[in-house]
């Protein structure tokens, strides 16, 4: 998650005539400065929360939801809330023009452990099935007049009996024999094979003896 520094341009539009002696009253998450005099015509109507965290800050977060300003008035609340071990940022928005109106200051607070900014739904496990329910009985029900829940004799009322495919016919007794006459063709010429590589094997080896022998008879002669 990429550091992200939340918008800093305030609302910078002129109030109007009657805005110029409107005071809010002011937030105690947004203190006004020392310098500043008059009326406090800033508005606290939304309050959005934002947060950095990690060795630098480098990580950011914003809370999905935002506050009331009426509802979140402390840091303490925020603390109570989502924790400590970062550092805390609030923005002021009008909730009729939705435009900034102020930012507080940075906490930095190093207190209880950061909890999420919201908490994932838990999923609802099913219901099971009711053991002691009588047999018969549906987990939805029954509707009237249907029949009883479970093995049912013969077909449901109103419905055609369920279709049942015939099985496979056996292969026909010739096309087992043409089979087996193909294996027995192929066995007899493997067989024939290796008998002719045996005879010729033995031939030449014949024919190198009787070459030896006319060698000897060749050398032995005076």
């Amino acid at each position: 998650m990429k550091k992200k520094e939340p918008d800093d341009e305030l609302d910078g539009t002129p109030p109007s005539a009657e805005q110029e002696t409107d005071d809010y009253g002011g937030h105690p998450l947004f203190p006004r400065p020392e310098t500043e005099s008059g009326p406090d015509r800033r508005r606290f109507d939304i309050i959005q929360l934002h947060r950095w965290y990690g060795p630098k800050n480098e990580y950011y977060e914003r809370c999905p939801r935002d506050f009331l300003g009426s509802e979140l008035r402390s840091l303490e609340q925020i603390v109570e809330m989502f924790g400590g071990q970062c550092t805390y940022q609030a923005i002021a928005k009008c909730s009729s023009t939705h435009r900034y109106q102020a930012h507080s200051e940075k906490w930095y607070v190093d207190g209880p452990a950061r909890k999420p900014f919201y908490e994932e739904a838990r999923r609802t496990p099913p219901s099971q099935p009711d053991p002691n329910a009588p047999y018969g009985q549906g987990p939805w029900g029954q509707p009237p007049g249907a029949p009883p829940w479970g093995p049912h004799a013969g077909p449901y009322p109103g419905y055609p009996p369920h279709y049942y495919p015939p099985p496979p016919a056996p292969p026909p007794q010739q096309q087992t024999m043409d089979i087996l006459g193909l294996m027995q063709l192929l066995l007899d010429r493997d067989a024939r094979t290796r008998a002719a590589e045996v005879q010729a094997r033995a031939q030449v080896e014949v024919a190198q003896l009787q070459y030896q022998q006319s060698l000897l008879k060749c050398t032995g002669s005076p």
